[in-house]
């Protein structure tokens, strides 16, 4: 579809086939690239300078690093929200962030009830730009009984009002 963006991820070394190999050879074909740690975001830039997702918790120790290198960061937590805002502000950069949504998966994410208070602190921090919400969906390709997978569409989709009404596009 035209406009659809293409994330290669290239976490787990691959998947076992080579982190920068699969990197070279995907990367005039990607818009972004994924990875999970601060280790793999020093891998890939070595070769490319690709917009990269870190999806994995970077400790408050390497966030420094971490930003310094380039990337869009998950934040787990508002605390760790107002260390990335912080090192951002004296590095004088803007920080793009994404903000993992628990949609009824249970692994890792904000619930409904805790986003706003995150979407708070976001539009407070000075150095700090929503790039995305995103969630995990389980069981989405069950063709039988598709209620959960609904259940889960459903609760992105209030994350994704909500946003909207603290104005995040």
């Amino acid at each position: 579809k035209k406009g659809t963006k293409i994330i290669a991820v290239i976490k787990g070394n691959a998947y076992g086939h080579g982190q920068n190999e699969i990197a070279k050879i995907l990367e005039s074909y990607t818009n972004y690239f994924q990875v999970n740690s601060v280790e793999e975001l020093i891998l890939l830039r070595k070769i490319s300078k690709k917009k990269t997702f870190v999806l994995g918790y970077i400790q408050k120790e390497d966030l420094l690093k971490t930003i310094k290198l380039g990337c869009i960061l998950a934040v787990f937590g508002i605390e760790q929200l107002k260390n990335i805002n912080k090192i951002a502000e004296k590095l004088g950069v803007i920080q793009e962030i994404q903000i993992p949504f628990d949609a009824f998966l249970g692994r890792e994410g904000f619930l409904l009830s805790e986003l706003e208070e995150v979407l708070k602190e976001i539009k407070k921090s000075k150095a700090i730009k929503l790039f995305r919400i995103y969630a995990h969906f389980a069981n989405i390709e069950d063709t039988l009984d598709f209620s959960h997978a609904q259940k889960q569409i459903n609760e992105y989709k209030k994350a994704l009002d909500l946003a909207k009404k603290f104005s995040f596009k």
